[in-house]
């Protein structure tokens, strides 16, 4: 029996949920205690209330104030005392609840799930949930304050991040990178290795199975970007915007040297995971063989569109004091996306352009309309559509084509190729029998989109598509669209028979039919490529958090701060394997493999939890005998660049916006 929870806590004002696992399917109505802990001395948190709580000298008054203080605010004098034990005193028991009709978790093995929404207790401090039963059952401790997980991970994440930046002799070698098929080198040096057990460096990979490539690193150089430009001093102190601004700038200087002076992106810096510096080659690859081939141009779903929106996002931000620095990203990124206006369709393996080339080249075209807008109103000639000119020339643009170039009152051409972006993208919105306005892969709908890595990501293009969007008609088409892709979600995930709330997706194995699942199908495009989905679970938190600041519907906002936070949950221990999956936090983190060297960083996350090897409706992680098989263990424990970008784009979006209680204000 197990009461599980988030190990590392909850915001004050946002959703608290825990699930109780037993093998009895008898313990609707047995009360749950919410206890008072005396408070850690010493946190790695820069929240400044916690600071000055902690470090009062008197830990136990300020736990003994807490539970006084809620058991005031609830009206509740008498408390069940913890039966079995005297380390629970009773005055130190600040809530109670009870167990509500439980839900058979047959196909994982598991028993009952009971789950409890504790979400009105809203005090901060260091608690507990004890299982009432004639052996009391405890979760693990967990903290209740503002902006819990920003507050408490995110500094580790950038620590992570610069952990795993690219250095040494693969660094080394980097400045002087082989070309595939040709003697030409390029100096190729910067950027992050991509995982526990792979120094290579990807903008993209699994170009071969179309419908699969994951956004690696532009999609955290474009993120770090963002945020460098958002955060402030009421949100993030000084130094941590130093640190901040000092990652977004290695990732966009390292995506200008991955540039060719044409305009395309190399793909990958690929060693075959052998870890040989004089193996490291600008390739694309297919398979787990690691096949080495010359279609190393990156189209707009091979992170040639995220590196766009990284550069163009970099080219505002505060990064550094060089105004031509910000001026190259800007031309990279124009250079780069009229590059591949005119060649995307070459570049993909089978011509065709998909829902993941339409969301990219949205993000790119809204990033660009953003950051020219912006530095147009900087320019203190006050001549924008010379500036502009000079911009578009600059950056080699084809200024022959109508739509491609500065109209005659000094327009950016931008914002109209957003809109043809978010017309295709929302074109892909379809329905059917078992579900309505799913994401469509391909044109006719018979291929659901679904992810491991990026599935939030087309709802969050959207998203971005209406911070720029100033003519109502759009407005609309793309508010309709956001509004169906949040409920699609939701609709998917608020099931009886989920008590973990997992997002659940619509996915359509090679050989078979469409249906709903909890994980990706094993037999997909790809041939071998399924893995544990935390990466998926942030991108959707990421997306139902900002998605919230266009919605006007406060029972959808609430929905989706409730799916959001529960998504994030699963990472952080409320799991079927009481795992918290961000090392250096929580219990019971996974490792690697540490005895052959390959070891999991502090502040990352590996891969996660899949279904079951055999049985696709079962749960697994890092079962016997696979975990011993260095073809197959990589699923579960290896830390992955995209888990972290994507929980720390999460976590920033619940603070920037709020927990559900702040969104009008943040809007």
């Amino acid at each position: 029996m197990q009461v599980l929870t988030n190990h590392i806590g909850y915001s004050l004002h946002g959703d608290k949920y825990a699930v109780i696992v037993s093998d009895s399917d008898r313990l609707t109505g047995t009360p749950v205690a919410l206890i008072s802990l005396p408070p850690l001395k010493g946190t790695g948190t820069f929240n400044t209330a916690d600071k000055t709580a902690s470090s009062s000298g008197d830990g136990d008054r300020h736990f003994n104030d807490a539970a006084e203080d809620a058991k005031k605010s609830t009206g509740t004098d008498t408390f069940v005392r913890v039966r079995g034990t005297d380390t629970v005193p009773l005055d130190n028991v600040v809530a109670q609840f009870e167990l509500h009709q439980g839900t058979q978790l047959s196909n994982w093995q598991m028993g009952t799930a009971y789950t409890l929404d504790f979400s009105a207790f809203a005090h901060r401090g260091r608690y507990q949930l004890v299982l009432l039963t004639d052996t009391p059952v405890y979760s693990h401790p967990f903290e209740i304050t503002d902006n819990c997980l920003f507050h408490t991970t995110f500094s580790d994440l950038l620590h992570y991040f610069k952990s795993q930046r690219c250095s040494g002799i693969y660094e080394h070698a980097d400045q002087r990178a082989k070309v595939f098929g040709s003697d030409e080198r390029v100096d190729v040096s910067g950027g992050w290795y991509d995982a526990s057990g792979d120094v290579s460096k990807y903008l993209s990979h699994l170009s071969y199975a179309n419908y699969f490539n994951p956004q690696q690193i532009p999609l955290l150089a474009w993120g770090l970007a963002d945020l460098a430009s958002q955060f402030n001093s009421d949100t993030l102190p000084a130094f941590m915007r130093t640190r901040l601004a000092d990652e977004a700038k290695h990732g966009a200087d390292f995506l200008l040297r991955m540039q060719h002076p044409s305009g395309f992106f190399y793909m990958t810096v690929f060693d075959q995971w052998s870890k040989d510096p004089e193996r490291r080659t600008l390739c694309a690859y297919a398979t787990q063989d690691g096949v080495m081939s010359e279609a190393y141009q990156a189209g707009f779903r091979q992170g040639g569109g995220m590196a766009i929106a990284a550069l163009a996002t970099a080219s505002r931000a505060p990064l550094c004091a060089e105004p031509d620095q910000q001026a190259r990203y800007l031309d990279a990124a124009i250079r780069g996306y009229w590059h591949l206006v005119e060649n995307n369709h070459h570049y993909l393996d089978d011509g065709e352009p998909n829902i993941i080339d339409e969301t990219c080249a949205l993000l790119a075209a809204c990033e660009l309309h953003h950051a020219i807008r912006q530095s147009t109103e900087e320019q203190s000639t006050g001549d924008s559509h010379a500036y502009l000119t000079g911009r578009y020339l600059t950056g080699q643009a084809p200024l022959g084509s109508g739509d491609r170039h500065i109209s005659t009152n000094g327009d950016c051409p931008f914002l109209s190729e957003a809109r043809g972006w978010m017309t295709k993208l929302v074109a892909r919105q379809r329905s059917d029998d078992t579900c309505q306005y799913y994401w469509s892969a391909n044109a006719d709908g018979g291929r659901p989109f679904y992810h491991a890595a990026d599935a939030g990501l087309p709802g969050l293009a959207l998203v971005r598509y209406l911070d720029i969007e100033t003519e109502p008609h759009h407005q609309a088409i793309a508010q309709t669209a956001l509004e169906r892709a949040c409920q699609f979600e939701l609709n998917l995930t608020q099931t009886a028979d989920n008590p973990f709330a997992y997002p659940r997706q619509y996915v359509k194995p090679v050989d078979g039919v469409k249906q709903v699942r909890h994980f990706i199908p094993h037999h997909n495009e790809t041939g071998y490529w399924w893995q544990g989905e935390n990466a998926r679970l942030g991108s959707l938190a990421t997306f139902a958090c900002h998605a919230t600041r266009h919605i006007h519907d406060d029972t959808l906002n609430t929905a989706l701060h409730t799916f959001s936070q529960r998504a994030l949950n699963w990472i952080l221990g409320l799991n079927p394997f009481d795992i918290c999956m961000l090392d250096g936090h929580g219990h019971n983190n996974p490792d690697y493999l540490p005895h052959l060297g390959f070891f999991n960083a502090k502040g990352g996350i590996c891969n996660g939890i899949t279904s079951g090897m055999e049985d696709e409706t079962q749960i697994a992680f890092n079962p016997a005998p696979y975990c011993d098989d260095m073809a197959q263990n990589w699923r579960w424990g290896e830390q992955w660049l995209p888990n972290a970008s994507w929980f720390m784009l999460a976590i920033s979006a619940q603070t920037l916006i709020g927990n559900g209680h702040s969104n009008k204000e943040n809007a």
